[in-house]
Parts: structure tokens; C-alpha cells; sequence
């Protein structure tokens, strides 16, 4: 595989980490959106539905964007292994982003916050 090869993966791959994230701003933006306007009744039974779904959902991303950020990594490391004279091959293969480990603190973060302020509007909203 040539580095230019390598290279492409590698922007394909912070693609994905991009649109693995858009993704799950978006979700969750919604979902607290739809909370805060909503009107429903949370009984016992719909506010475990909702946060065992949320919950999948955060875990399924999670575990996406941590994948995605090791291929990414290890495609980098590949290319900061290249004997070729590249600047763009070379300045890329030194930038990495947050990376795999800061992204799941960012993640888990955020689960937890948007789990909480469910929590906190489910409880509010039922308790009315």
C-alpha cells in the first residue's frame, strides 16, 4: 500500500469520525428538543423505554467513534513510519485530533449530562 494510499483511508476514516459525531449531536439534540416541548406523561414504563434506548444508542456511538479514532490512529502511526519525503504526509501524520481515549471522556461526558437532564424532565414532567 502506497503512503498516498494509506493517506486516503486515513481522511476516510476522519470522515467517518465526523459524521459518527455529527450524528450523535444531532440525535441528541433532538431528543432533547422533542423532551423539553413535549407534553407526554412519563409513567414508569416509558421512562425506562427511553433511557434504555438512549442508552444503546450512546453506547452503540461510543463504541463507533473509539474504533473509528484506533483505525485512525493506526493509520497515522503507518504513515509517520513512511521513508517518504512528503510534507502533506508528513504534517498529517502528526496530527491526530483529541484521539481515541479524550473522545471517550468527551463521550461519557456528555452521556452522562443528556442522561441526567432526561432523567430530571421525565421526573419533572411525571411528577406534574
Amino acid at each position: 500500500m502506497t503512503d498516498y494510499e494509506l493517506a486516503q483511508i486515513a481522511l476516510s476514516i476522519g470522515d467517518q469520525i465526523d459524521f459518527l459525531w455529527n450524528f450523535y449531536v444531532t440525535a441528541c439534540a433532538i431528543l432533547l428538543g422533542w423532551l423539553f416541548s413535549s407534553n407526554i406523561s412519563w409513567d414508569k414504563d416509558k421512562q425506562i423505554a427511553l433511557t434504555v434506548l438512549f442508552v444503546i444508542f450512546a453506547a452503540v456511538n461510543l463504541s463507533a467513534v473509539y474504533n473509528s479514532y484506533t483505525l485512525f490512529e493506526s493509520a497515522l502511526a503507518q504513515l509517520r513510519q513512511s521513508t517518504v519525503s512528503n510534507n502533506f504526509i508528513s504534517e498529517f501524520a502528526n496530527t491526530t485530533g483529541i484521539g481515541s481515549m479524550a473522545a471517550i471522556i468527551v463521550h461519557l461526558t456528555a452521556d452522562i449530562f443528556i442522561y441526567n437532564i432526561i432523567k430530571r424532565l421525565m421526573y419533572k414532567k411525571h411528577s406534574e
